[in-house]
């Protein structure tokens, strides 16, 4: 196994072996069992309701960030509980692989989680109404904004020791107020980057007009959200690997 394939393993031992990271996939589940639930007993209407104002609100706007968030601000928590940076950073291993492989292993941690909620919450949908479409639109958004998210969150975890607090500021702060009011923190907002792909696959308008109406204009696309969400994962990545390098975070 290469050094940054081990990394990414032992790190993803960590993040899916605690009791933590059961209690957000739960989280992430809910929103769509409350909708299953709705709309069994209610019928199709409440089923397509639920999932439009409820389940995508509250997995983009919360969910997904939050676990993003947790994941990337602890990709080095092992390390820095057990005081063995060190350890990790004398071997003979290249900084931007030690850092590429932490947001490599906080990306898919949280995607797994953040997917399995949209899935389940496209899922419900499926039961409820009968449309199956917002399977692979909700995994891509997912998987995008928990990149972008997560990637923000790495450096800051490095060399925070309250990363995770920080990053419910980032989240408070940039997304919920910058990120509305100012176009140029909109526009690389990892909420609008996942919404973005969400609604360039989506064939269920009304979930984007509901995002429009609660967070601003979302701009459909896919592509260009992919390439913003590798940007800032480049941009992180690079940030992380020199902080790495020249600080002594040992």
């Amino acid at each position: 196994m290469t050094a940054f394939a081990s990394i990414v393993a032992n790190t993803l031992r960590g993040f899916l072996g605690g009791r933590r990271s059961w209690m957000l996939l739960a989280l992430a589940l809910l929103p769509g069992l409350v909708q299953l639930i709705g709309g069994l007993a209610r019928g199709s209407a409440i089923s397509s309701q639920l999932y439009e104002e409820f389940s995508t609100q509250v997995l983009f706007t919360l969910l997904i960030p939050a676990v993003a968030i947790t994941f990337g601000a602890n990709a080095f928590g092992e390390e820095k509980r057990g005081k063995t940076m060190a350890f990790l950073t004398l071997r003979p291993v290249s900084r931007w692989t030690i850092a590429g492989a932490k947001l490599a292993a906080a990306w898919l941690g949280a995607s797994l989680v953040g997917a399995l909620g949209a899935v389940f919450a496209a899922f419900a949908l499926g039961v409820g109404s009968g449309q199956w479409t917002e399977i692979v639109p909700g995994v891509v958004g997912a998987g995008l904004s928990a990149l972008a998210y997560s990637a923000i969150l790495l450096p800051i975890g490095l060399v925070m020791k309250r990363a995770t607090l920080a990053g419910l500021v980032y989240l408070l702060l940039v997304e919920q107020f910058l990120a509305r009011n100012v176009e140029q923190f909109s526009n690389l907002s990892p909420f609008r980057i996942g919404t973005s792909a969400y609604a360039g696959l989506s064939d269920f308008g009304r979930v984007v007009a509901t995002f429009e109406i609660t967070n601003g204009a979302v701009a459909a696309g896919a592509g260009g959200a992919a390439l913003k969400a590798a940007a800032v994962a480049v941009v992180m990545w690079a940030i992380t690997g020199f902080a790495l390098r020249e600080l002594d975070l040992v």
